[in-house]
């Protein structure tokens, strides 16, 4: 019996795997060469992109939960425990436990309870700066009358409004 002769495939995924410098420098190369024309593309398509994750998530809702709750479920929260605290003293002033009080931890848009959205999506409920001055700035408002709770939905759509993106109500 003659031995089994290597298909091209087969070569390529093996040269791949032994020269990992040149498969980087060449995907770096063509990500440089061709940058400007995948940000012109990304532009063009928004809506098109858009549609296609709504799609996308419709039709994998199941899968996108499971992923949810394995990487962000109850372990996610008591690895990151401390972090959340420091996140909220952070963001919020320390005020966000005090937010979700005042708001009887429900989404302000669309009345999802914590405990749904935890079910429902394997994350807590957002705060949301009103007024958008939020995390990124060095002075963010933090005071009550500018903070609202929100669950990742809502508040998505509301960022989406900001920078301008059609958002489906």
């Amino acid at each position: 019996m003659s031995p089994k002769k290597s298909t091209n495939a087969e070569r390529t995924k093996k040269w791949r795997k032994d020269n990992p410098d040149k498969v980087k420098a060449y995907a770096d190369m063509r990500y440089k060469r061709d940058i400007k024309k995948i940000k012109k593309y990304r532009n063009d398509n928004r809506e098109h992109r858009l549609e296609l994750g709504d799609e996308y998530r419709k039709n994998n809702r199941q899968e996108l939960r499971d992923w949810q709750k394995k990487y962000r479920g109850k372990e996610y929260d008591k690895v990151i425990g401390g972090e959340r605290k420091r996140h909220d003293k952070k963001y919020f002033d320390g005020l966000k436990e005090k937010i979700l009080e005042r708001d009887g931890y429900k989404c302000q848009k669309c009345g999802i309870s914590q405990k749904e959205h935890l079910l429902k999506n394997g994350r807590y409920l957002s705060i949301h700066h009103i007024d958008g001055k939020g995390s990124n700035l060095k002075k963010p408002n933090n005071s009550e009358d500018n903070l609202k709770t929100l669950c990742s939905s809502c508040h998505t759509k509301e960022h989406n409004k900001r920078r301008g993106f059609k958002v489906n109500s």
